[in-house]
């Protein structure tokens, strides 16, 4: 898991449910492919639309992504997104990006196959210190600010379901699955749910214990009550 970037830093652990983020409604949604320790999804941005490749951040509060002129980039494969101003400097826990906020259409499918577009604001990245891979040039904020893209797009509901990482998965039948708005909620059979826990920015669950095998040999009683459903942070141990 490599350093210097929120979203490594605070990976998520989750089952993957599949098969139960099925929904009777029209709602956006794109598939999630792992890569690396990342999830990523494709989306388009700007008129006539260009598809970007985007990392899921539930951490991050903005939607970002390389453009040009880019001093200093992480991505070496894709093109960057030409803008047409306003700026901005967004930290991660080791690493920043700086840029313009920009204005522009976003584009992703739905669970019936049509695009669905949205007008969002947007981090125009000309200089980034925040490493991912050479696939990635656009981050989605997942997070409760007001830039991230659930609040941007009226609703701040969304669900995903993730597929195991590394090579040795290769069903290309079973797809990830990211889910926003009304409708977007995983039912069925198996699924059950934690509350999260109202502080600041980030989504906190309150653990109780850690059960390794047949015995649980922490019990916490709430004192992760700030570790983040993404991760145990190092002053939590």
């Amino acid at each position: 898991m490599a350093s210097g970037v929120k979203f490594h830093s605070y990976f998520l652990l989750s089952y993957y449910l599949i098969g139960l983020l099925v929904t009777t409604h029209n709602v956006p949604q794109a598939q999630l492919i792992p890569y690396y320790g990342q999830h990523l999804t494709k989306a388009s941005i700007g008129t006539p639309p260009i598809d970007i490749c985007n990392a899921i951040d539930t951490t991050s509060d903005l939607v970002w992504t390389e453009c040009v002129p880019c001093d200093v980039c992480f991505s070496r494969i894709h093109p960057k997104f030409d803008p047409k101003s306003c700026n901005y400097v967004y930290g991660y826990t080791s690493g920043l990006t700086k840029g313009v906020l920009a204005k522009e259409n976003a584009t992703i499918t739905s669970t019936f196959g049509q695009a669905v577009s949205f007008d969002i604001a947007f981090g125009c990245a000309h200089n980034n210190t925040v490493h991912y891979n050479d696939h990635t040039t656009r981050i989605i904020g997942l997070g409760l600010g007001p830039f991230s893209f659930p609040s941007q797009i009226g609703s701040k509901r969304f669900s995903y379901c993730l597929l195991p990482n590394g090579t040795e998965y290769t069903d290309p039948s079973i797809k990830g699955k990211i889910s926003f708005g009304n409708g977007s909620e995983v039912v069925g059979d198996g699924v059950v749910s934690t509350p999260f826990v109202a502080l600041e920015d980030q989504y906190y669950v309150t653990l109780e214990g850690i059960r390794v095998g047949d015995t649980c040999p922490f019990t916490l009683q709430g004192r992760f009550l700030r570790a983040t459903f993404v991760s145990i942070q190092d002053n939590r141990h």
